[in-house]
């Protein structure tokens, strides 16, 4: 991060406005995923320690995405961010920041209320299940017979 105290030298040859806020992006998807997730696990009075599946990497494998299109999912927004830190300098540090972190919260939200989530069905009552399934854990959905046995 060296280049943040570099680019406010005045007789810097390429200074770069706005420079924390590109540092911060080059750390941005890790940092606020990892702030993320403390602070949900606190809000649920759980150590922000404690294992969970509420990482962006796990809501994304959950979608269905490999782990290798994950990294790739995952280094490309990373890159997409600083990109755009980068040709939006001109907004200021403070400006700039509060956008990507609204940006960054934005996709995660999106990736959270998008997520398949399993379909409860309610079941009328057991009394109408055949013999052999009326002990049964295992709840017929419907009244299909070609799970029948026709002896």
């Amino acid at each position: 991060m060296k280049f943040i105290n570099v680019a406010d030298l005045p007789g810097t040859s390429f200074p770069i406005e706005a420079a924390p806020a590109i540092g911060f992006a080059l750390l941005m998807v890790p940092l606020l995923d990892t702030l993320r997730v403390f602070a949900i696990r606190i809000f649920n009075r759980r150590s922000p320690f404690s294992p969970d599946r509420n990482h962006v990497h796990h809501l994304l494998l959950d979608k269905g995405l490999s782990h290798r299109a994950i990294t790739l999912t995952l280094v490309s927004i990373n890159f997409a961010f600083i990109v755009l830190s980068y040709f939006c300098r001109s907004w200021g540090c403070t400006w700039l920041i509060f956008y990507t972190i609204i940006l960054f919260f934005a996709g995660i939200a999106a990736l959270y209320y998008t997520r398949s989530r399993p379909r409860l069905f309610v079941a009328k009552s057991n009394q109408e299940a055949l013999p052999e399934q009326a002990n049964s854990k295992i709840v017929p959905l419907t009244k299909d017979t070609i799970l029948e046995h026709k002896n």
